[in-house]
């Protein structure tokens, strides 16, 4: 049992005498503050977190655990019901490739998903229709851009042909007009640019045209002239992976460099202009437009030294300068295969950590307060912005395991529904047999008594016993059974235990002198607000003088009906109400000159706000 959130401390003016407590700070403390994982352990700004994940922040200073995700989503006025039914038989589980939503000008909505070779769409009714297709090539790395182009969804994937979605039909772009030797049989990425469609870095003629831009007639889809390119090459260009619109302007990223291109008309049509030669875009999904609370608009991608910049149509910033040794943990190896989406308050970018072979970890810019932040338990392979009935933007994302999900549903406090039982110990494990899951998994525990299928989608931890610290993901389950999608390296034995649908949750805090760096303190107490949704119990780990976890305790936080509303409610302003409900204390009892703090929360069903906290303690040595 862990928990949750320190709102940044900062310095009381004055100390007293020995014996005499402080308190830390004496008026309130600063807005909770994100990752700072880059500066030296004493030199974290105040309220900045050394280590934090699955956190969400607020513009008013509070912070939380953040929500899980789900399969249900809804989307115009139809309720769907995200189940398993990509996974198809004779392809098991195949890996989302692609995932768009758009509306059509008769009004129509549409989420698509490319799963493996197959097309869907979300017939309304809660389920998947696949439609016809022309060929496309399966596998996780086969990942799908998407533009709108004269009520058509484009999409490419730099194996095969473009293709088009009119809503009704899915076939090949046609090129109609080009010659052989011009004709793209394959394009890396696309844009709708200025009433053109743009295709970029295109295989033509078989051959590879790694710096080409070639666009349609203006106004027109399918219909193309031979002499309508531009080679960036001569420019000194590589490879071009990312292309977005900015101020009436075109934007490339290129391996190593932006271009511009600007729509000037007559026979040149574009115009090609360097704006920097050592700062490009590696993946091509992770450049998107976003406009930061101060109206300021511009671009955000990941560039192949494991920097995210901000290009703001004047200069290119990294804005990724205080999670270095974040992005540092990056796979170089599959930076390229990074997705993002943004939902206008927040840019998230999903790549893979480590050895990992999956997007495992996603890094998150809160640009509405300006700080990153980290969540787990979001394999995405895919992403993609929706405006559901109620005008609200949402972020959704598949998975390599046939799925698509929610991101952060506000309604749930686990991954992937609430359903008990969240924890299970198991009997037995088996393996199904049967032609659509022959070999899979299945754990199996009799106190079950599940709902068939109400768990599909959900991350499952061994925790105790044999395998424990292993993840899965289930697949489907019975009333007493959980399949999953992976072989465990060790399997599981009887006895196991596990926990479903689980987000551990944690922030620790810089390692604070209160001032005087030399002074030995006695730490006595820590005062905090705070409430949960549902009476629940986390914990608080602290620790002296860089040294590991001196004790952790346990924080029982409640439910509340005061007036500490998130996202509204600031620590040192907000009225209360009936404080009683939300104010906490905790014993420290601990010496050093260096005091850190973890809450924390790992424990399935939990949820928790904090909106502040003060440290209370005494110089000197206290017998």
């Amino acid at each position: 049992m862990r928990c949750g959130w320190l709102f940044g401390l900062f310095l009381l003016s004055g100390i007293g005498e020995a014996r005499e407590p402080e308190v830390f700070p004496e008026r309130g403390s600063q807005p909770f503050l994100g990752l700072d994982d880059t500066s030296a352990p004493t030199q974290v700004q105040d309220g900045r977190a050394q280590d934090i994940q699955n956190v969400k922040l607020s513009v008013s200073g509070a912070m939380r655990k953040r929500h899980g995700v789900s399969l249900p989503v809804t989307v115009g006025t139809d309720a769907l019901a995200l189940k398993d039914t990509l996974d198809i038989s004779d392809e098991a589980f195949c890996a989302v490739t692609g995932l768009a939503y758009t509306r059509f000008s008769s009004g129509t909505e549409r989420i698509i998903a490319i799963c493996g070779s197959r097309f869907y769409f979300l017939n309304g009714v809660a389920s998947w229709d696949q439609l016809a297709a022309p060929p496309i090539t399966g596998g996780a790395n086969n990942q799908f851009v998407f533009t709108t182009a004269l009520d058509n969804l484009i999409g490419t994937n730099d194996v095969n042909a473009p293709i088009q979605y009119n809503g009704t039909t899915v076939s090949a772009v046609s090129f109609s007009g080009l010659s052989a030797a011009n004709t793209p049989s394959v394009a890396k990425t696309t844009i709708f640019f200025k009433n053109y469609l743009i295709f970029a870095n295109t295989v033509e003629g078989g051959t590879q045209r790694p710096t080409r831009i070639r666009w349609a007639n203006v106004g027109t889809i399918n219909t193309w002239t031979d002499a309508d390119n531009i080679d960036i090459s001569a420019l000194g260009g590589q490879e071009i992976n990312c292309v977005a619109e900015l101020y009436d302007t075109l934007i490339v990223g290129l391996t190593d460099s932006l271009y511009k291109i600007s729509l000037v008309g007559g026979a040149d049509t574009f115009q090609v202009s360097k704006i920097t030669d050592d700062i490009g875009c590696i993946a091509t999904n992770s450049m998107q437009s976003i406009t930061l609370s101060n109206s300021q608009s511009g671009l955000v991608f990941l560039d192949k030294d494991k920097q995210i910049y901000f290009y703001n149509g004047v200069i290119a910033q990294d804005i990724s300068r205080l999670i270095t040794t974040t992005m540092g943990g990056l796979s170089g190896s599959r930076l390229q295969y990074a997705v993002s989406a943004d939902n206008t308050t927040e840019y998230i970018l999903c790549a893979s950590n480590g050895s990992s072979v999956t997007n495992n970890l996603c890094l998150v810019l809160q640009y509405e307060v300006g700080e990153w932040t980290k969540y787990t338990n979001i394999p995405a392979n895919a992403m993609a912005h929706i405006i559901d009935n109620n005008a609200n933007d949402q972020v959704f994302w598949g998975s390599s395991k046939s799925l698509v999900y929610r991101l952060e549903n506000t309604s749930l406090r686990n991954d992937v529904g609430t359903t008990s039982p969240t924890t299970i110990t198991v009997d037995t494990v088996d393996r199904f047999t049967t032609a659509t899951a022959s070999g899979l998994t299945v754990l199996y525990d009799a106190a079950l008594n599940l709902v068939t299928g109400i768990l599909v989608g959900a991350p499952i931890e061994l925790v105790g016993g044999i395998g424990s610290g292993q993840t899965n993901t289930i697949a489907d389950n019975t009333t007493t059974g959980l399949v999953v999608t992976d072989t465990f390296t060790t399997v599981p034995t009887s006895s196991t235990t596990a926990e479903v649908g689980a987000i551990d949750a944690f922030f620790t805090t810089k390692w604070y002198d209160y001032g005087s760096p030399a002074r030995l303190k006695h730490f006595g107490e820590v005062y905090f607000w705070g409430e949960a949704d549902v009476s629940s119990t986390h914990s608080l780990a602290y620790a002296t003088d860089f040294s590991s976890d001196v004790a952790t305790l346990s924080l029982t936080l409640s439910s509340s009906t005061t007036d500490a509303i998130w996202g509204s409610a600031t620590w040192g302003v907000s009225l209360w109400g009936d404080v009683s409900d939300i104010f906490r204390q905790a014993k420290l009892e601990a010496q050093g000159r260096y005091l850190r703090l973890k809450w924390q929360d790992d424990d399935p069903d939990e949820m928790f706000h904090i909106y502040g906290s003060s440290v209370v303690f005494w110089p000197g040595e206290v017998n």
